[in-house]
């Protein structure tokens, strides 16, 4: 496995773990972990999309899921950029468009987020493919 894989693998487990470590997802992501990097063990998914099906679930099961807020500003703050995934998007290549997939994920949380994607640049026209 490359070492980016590595590290976007070490990424995916500190972003989904039940006690997330920011300092620790902070530190991968000035190694060069990158969060529209494919996660091969969910199919060619961008693994931004991973953490935000994870954090879909959390808040489904009614569990506390403010922390995909802050992992969303340090990705953007390490330049996530949802334009520029690794895997293109359905219909291209097959992996799930984040802003179709936030249509699922309505908590406050998920707001802000989107917000803070929006601030930072996201154009909505991305939604469209």
């Amino acid at each position: 496995m490359s070492d980016i894989k590595q590290l976007n693998a070490a990424l995916l487990n500190a972003c989904t773990n039940s006690n997330i470590n920011l300092g620790e997802i902070e530190k991968l992501l000035e190694k060069g972990a990158q969060p529209m990097g494919c996660v091969e063990s969910y199919g060619n998914e961008n693994l931004y999309t991973v953490v935000l099906e994870h954090f879909i679930e959390i808040a489904f099961d009614d569990e506390d899921d403010s922390a995909f807020f802050e992992i969303t500003k340090l990705f953007v703050r390490y330049g996530m950029d949802l334009s520029k995934p690794e895997v293109l998007y359905y219909p291209i290549c097959g992996a799930s468009n984040p802003l179709w997939t936030f249509a699922f994920y309505s908590t406050e949380t998920a707001m802000k987020s989107l917000e803070a994607l929006l601030d930072n640049g996201l154009d909505a026209d991305l939604a469209s493919y």
